[in-house]
């Protein structure tokens, strides 16, 4: 039996035995490219508010936040992304049982006022986040299958740009045949090998940290964020914003970080302003300046993406490259094509390996 027929066997059974699974993870995906867009949409008196030029006060935000929701912790605060976006406070509560449940806060960059309260994962596009990482199954099995199902995927590119390598150029000219569907699937899978190969990768780095602890046979340390007594500590969120632009000039503030809030804040005594340096769309929302929480605002750090090595702008750059949305609409829309062919694949494939054969070779 030679290389192409083996390698031929280990692309068609990966895609029988994770076919289902990714064809939800793809689904989900494909809603996730406009997420920002559809929840928008779905969810207008929430996400588009009235335009306003002269947006109140972080302080004011945090302040109407605390009054309403003083019995949780505080994670993050998201800035209004234009003049119609809502503030977003990302809020924490630790249940009777231990586990932390994350509320969502929207406040009128206007007027400073609550309009609505989410709890995530009761909405669809966190319905939808929740299926994408981790099939809606506990953390501590659905992100690592979802992150092995990552490299499945990776592996099926990688197995197909070998089995289909001859067929390059055949994938530009359509034959008639009476194996349409067989036909159609390669075709597509030629151009879409190098996207799912991606797809695969970054899907697998970003749910790496799960699969570890998995592995490790440990329960993932919570991360509850912080007591908004610590706001009394900082007397002013809008100076340690202002500070941050004096520190990094060039920084496009997008979020406060408070401590305990995350991936992007572990420690629990330092508070980041993160954000976007200009001309670094692929490495997302990764420099930011650091603080120490005191009373007046301190700098312990700045760190600038683009100064960073190779293999840390690669890791800023999953995220980016995994859901496409580093140059607006124009890297959107291949994606969401994409996906829909993935997706196609997906299906297709399950139906090629399940119906009745009829005498056709495999792998022709």
């Amino acid at each position: 039996m030679n290389s192409t027929r083996v390698l031929f066997r280990v692309h068609s059974w990966l895609g029988l035995v994770s076919g289902a699974f990714m064809l939800v993870i793809v689904l989900s995906g494909v809603y996730l490219v406009f997420r920002a867009e559809l929840d928008r949409y779905f969810n207008p008196e929430l996400r588009f508010r009235p335009a306003t030029q002269h947006p109140v006060s972080i302080d004011a935000t945090l302040r109407a936040a605390r009054a309403e929701f003083g019995g949780y912790h505080v994670g993050y605060l998201m800035f209004p992304s234009d003049a119609h976006a809502p503030y977003v406070a990302f809020l924490r509560e630790t249940s009777a049982d231990g586990e932390v449940v994350r509320h969502q806060v929207y406040i009128d960059a206007g007027t400073g006022a609550i309009v609505g309260h989410r709890l995530s994962y009761h909405f669809l596009s966190d319905w939808m986040v929740r299926i994408h990482e981790g099939l809606w199954l506990p953390d501590f099995w659905g992100e690592p299958l979802v992150a092995v199902l990552g490299i499945v995927l990776a592996i099926s590119g990688l197995t197909g740009i070998w089995v289909y390598r001859k067929k390059v150029w055949d994938a530009l000219r359509w034959r008639k045949s009476a194996e349409r569907l067989g036909r159609l699937h390669s075709h597509l899978g030629v151009w879409s090998l190098l996207f799912a190969i991606l797809l695969g990768v970054t899907g697998t780095v970003l749910n790496f940290d799960s699969l570890l602890v998995f592995l490790n046979r440990s329960p993932p340390i919570p991360l509850t964020g912080a007591d908004w007594k610590l706001l009394d500590r900082i007397p002013s969120i809008d100076l340690l914003v202002a500070e941050s632009h004096r520190a990094f000039p060039e920084l496009e503030a997008r979020y406060v970080y408070f401590p305990l809030s995350g991936p992007n804040n572990r420690s629990p005594d330092l508070v980041k302003v993160l954000g976007r340096a200009p001309g670094a769309h692929l490495l997302g929302a990764s420099s930011y300046v650091t603080f120490a929480l005191s009373a007046v605002p301190r700098v312990v750090g700045i760190y600038d993406a683009r100064q960073s090595s190779w293999g840390r702008k690669l890791l800023f750059m999953t995220a980016t490259l995994h859901y496409g949305d580093f140059w607006g609409d124009a890297s959107k829309i291949p994606y969401f094509i994409g996906g829909l062919v993935l997706a196609f694949l997906a299906g297709s494939g399950l139906w090629i390996r399940l119906r009745p054969r009829r005498g056709a070779k495999v792998g022709r």
